[in-house]
C-alpha cells in the first residue's frame, strides 16, 4: 500500500470537513484560521488598525468581519464573523515539535488557489531580540501570512507570519503565543 505524503493526508482530511483556513482581505491580502465558529486569527499586518475586513471561506462563503483585537508586538489579530458558521481548527502542542519534524503550511499565496506546502521544522528563531518564531522550510509566499502551520497530526502549531530575512525558511508565530493572545482577547 502506498503511503500518503503529509500534504496529501491533510488535503484528504480537509475534504472530509470544512477547511478552517480562510482568506482575509484587509490592509493586506492574507490567510486566516478559524479558531472558534465565529473567530479567525490572522496576522496584525493583515488588518492593521482596520475596523472590518472581508473574509472568504474555501467553500465560497463571504463575510464582513469585525476586527476585535490586534497585537503589533506578536503580529496577531482576531476577527469575528456573524453568524457562527466556521469549522474551528484543532490546536497542537509546540513542545512536541523537534528539528526535522514534518510541518505543513496552508495559505492562499499571490491570490491564487489554496496552496499546501510541506517542509520540516528547522528550529525556533528569535527575531529583533524580542519575538520568538517557529522557523520552518515549508515554502510560503505573499498571501500565506496569517495561514496555518500544522504538525504531522494536522493540528495547528503556528500562524505563518513572514519569510526569514536571511532567506533560510519561513517564520510562524508559535501556538503558545497565539493561545495567550486569544485568551487576552477573550476569545478562548
Amino acid at each position: 500500500m502506498k503511503r500518503l505524503t503529509l500534504a496529501a493526508a491533510l488535503l484528504f482530511a480537509f475534504a472530509a470537513h470544512a477547511n478552517p483556513v480562510v482568506v482575509v482581505d484587509g490592509a493586506a491580502y492574507c490567510a486566516g484560521v478559524a479558531v472558534t465558529p465565529q473567530h479567525i486569527v490572522t496576522n496584525q499586518h493583515c488588518t492593521d488598525k482596520m475596523a472590518t475586513v472581508a473574509v472568504k471561506t474555501q467553500n465560497g462563503q463571504r463575510f464582513i468581519a469585525t476586527v476585535v483585537a490586534e497585537s503589533s508586538t506578536d503580529d496577531l489579530a482576531v476577527v469575528k464573523v456573524e453568524p457562527s458558521v466556521l469549522d474551528p481548527v484543532t490546536f497542537g502542542e509546540i513542545t512536541e515539535l523537534r528539528v526535522g519534524s514534518p510541518v505543513t503550511a496552508v495559505g492562499h499565496p499571490n491570490k491564487n488557489n489554496w496552496v499546501t506546502t510541506t517542509g520540516a521544522a528547522i528550529g525556533m528563531a528569535l527575531v529583533d531580540k524580542t519575538q520568538l518564531y517557529v522557523l520552518h522550510s515549508a515554502q510560503t509566499d505573499v498571501g500565506n501570512s496569517g495561514g496555518a502551520l500544522y504538525d504531522a497530526r494536522g493540528q495547528l502549531i503556528g500562524i505563518n507570519a513572514a519569510l526569514s530575512k536571511r532567506g533560510h525558511g519561513s517564520l510562524a508565530v508559535p501556538i503558545t503565543i497565539v493561545v495567550k493572545f486569544l485568551e487576552q482577547a477573550g476569545v478562548r
